[in-house]
């Protein structure tokens, strides 16, 4: 096996130089017979899928060193992510493609490494590198890619379970036959991802005829003539674009009844409002002159005296006309006040369940549809269907209490994991932030899904460093950064251990961290 080999013949070491990580290959008993041509071959040719690799030699002894800047292992990345059933075919293939095609550089297969530990992975782009060593190894290919395959499938990696086709059966099943070979390998993987693919497309197409059916049944079941009027209740408001929007809410039991919202008035609705008591006070003053000029002659008859009948016919009419219009606008005002009142109880009623900005913003419109619609000549109405259960969560909005917020005479309750966790504390802009290490290996980088902390740092690699809790003892490690990692001021060796302990200063790329182990 191609993991005893390295053991007994090589010294595996890690360095690093100014802005690279090396993994370091020398021969331990001075024994091995390196291939001179395959040498000169790698390090002036760049091969696809093997790792760079240049020869250094120190106190006459030689070291293969090969560039791991900014990759993970194979077991890294599996120990971190589910593998998807394409991921783990694409991955096996790529490493199939790297072992044919590197024969047309006269490389031999069995000096591949086909071990998780020693193959290493871009975690940006799952780009996947090898580690070629030049030498006599004596190995058998095919035994090794079985051992790999098996012990992959079998032990090391995860699989996301959405995938039923039974492809790991397939592989497994081929892999153990007697007549297995790399070519033959890499033809099923090929055959695997094709059939993935044809199925992809015949579900693709099959959920676009069944989304198709479904959007015309919709379409037929709602239409104008089937609509219940006591089921859909249409109410309208004018927002600031000055669109009528009908707002449809159905009334069932878990929906609220319909309510009328008035976002705005406008000036015909006031006119309307008040053309009323205007029109009966004219009214009312057009009998008060007919009734003057039917009545003065006949006063006059009976007065002889004319100034007397004007004057009383004059008060008397007066009085009767002031007492009537009177009349008539207390009983409008009264009326005015009971209509604002009660529109004053509906809104206080519906205020914590929805508000008029809220409509507003529910069925604003987009601006550019707008305009285009109305450079086109469409109606531009819009329809909204509120149902209330959709915003009565956001309206009711229950703040969590923040630290440090709270009274003077209550006590905080820290939770149990900022006590009994390990952290690292940093400042930002001032301020003194935690990261509370909640994992027996927590990554720091700037890579989302494969890093539990994300920082912002552009120095930061990707996948830049590992805070490792095991056995009450503390560990950080770099993960082959471009730009390195420090306790309390001194580089560590990429892929190594270094404990660390409470109050030490970490530093990742230029980022200063202070580590706080757990209270006992």
């Amino acid at each position: 096996m191609i993991q005893d080999w390295i053991s007994s013949n090589l010294v595996i070491d890690y360095e690093s130089s100014a802005s690279n990580s090396y993994l370091v290959a020398r021969d331990k008993e001075d024994d091995i017979t390196f291939r001179n041509y395959q040498i000169e071959m790698i390090t002036n040719n760049s091969i696809s899928g093997l790792l760079p690799m240049d020869v250094r030699q120190k106190n006459d002894v030689i070291g293969l060193y090969y560039n791991v800047t900014s990759k993970i292992t194979l077991s890294q990345f599996m120990s971190r992510k589910k593998l998807t059933r394409d991921e783990f075919i694409g991955l096996l293939t790529d490493i199939l493609k790297i072992l044919i095609g590197s024969r047309k550089y006269l490389l031999s297969d069995d000096c591949f490494v086909l071990h998780e530990d020693y193959i290493y992975i871009n975690p940006s782009n799952r780009e996947v590198s090898l580690i070629y060593l030049p030498a006599d190894l004596m190995q058998d290919t095919v035994l090794n890619l079985k051992s790999f395959v098996i012990r992959v499938l079998v032990e090391k990696a995860v699989f996301d379970e959405s995938s039923n086709d039974n492809f790991l059966q397939r592989i497994l099943g081929f892999v153990r036959s007697d007549d297995f070979t790399i070519t033959d390998l890499f033809s099923l993987l090929n055959q695997l991802r094709e059939k993935n693919i044809k199925t992809s497309v015949i579900n693709n197409k099959s959920e676009e005829r069944e989304k198709i059916t479904n959007e015309e049944k919709v379409q037929k079941k709602v239409t104008p003539s089937k609509i219940k009027k006591e089921e859909i209740k249409t109410q309208t408001h004018v927002n600031k674009y000055n669109h009528s929007i009908p707002i449809h809410i159905k009334n069932d039991e878990n929906i609220l009844k319909p309510i009328s919202v008035k976002v705005g008035e406008s000036k015909e609705v006031k006119q309307a409002s008040t053309s009323k008591p205007i029109s009966v006070a004219i009214l009312v003053q057009i009998l008060v002159i007919v009734t003057f000029f039917i009545g003065k002659g006949y006063l006059l008859n009976i007065t002889g005296d004319a100034v007397s009948a004007y004057s009383g016919m004059g008060i008397v009419l007066f009085a009767v006309d002031f007492l009537v219009l009177r009349k008539i606008f207390d009983r409008y005002e009264g009326k005015r006040e009971l209509t604002n009142a009660s529109k004053r109880t509906i809104t206080s009623d519906i205020k914590p369940l929805i508000s008029n900005e809220r409509i507003m913003e529910l069925t604003k419109p987009n601006e550019e549809n707008i305009i285009s619609k109305q450079r086109d000549g469409h109606d531009t109405d819009f329809t909204a269907s509120v149902k209330m259960s959709d915003y009565m969560a956001e309206e009711y909005n229950y703040k969590t209490p923040i630290l440090g917020q709270t009274g003077m005479d209550e006590t905080t309750v820290l939770c149990v994991n900022e006590v009994t966790a390990p952290s690292l504390s940093f400042s930002h802009d001032g301020i003194e932030e935690k990261i509370m290490i909640t994992k027996s290996s927590f990554v720091i980088g700037r890579l989302h899904g494969q890093v539990d902390y994300v920082s912002n740092n552009n120095a930061v690699g990707k996948v830049h460093a590992e805070i490792i809790s095991r056995e009450d003892l503390y560990y950080v490690k770099d993960l082959n950064s471009r730009n390195g990692s420090f306790v309390n001021g001194e580089q560590i060796m990429p892929s190594k251990e270094k404990e660390i302990k409470s109050g030490d200063k970490i530093t990742i790329a230029n980022s200063d961290f202070v580590f706080i182990a757990p209270m006992d």
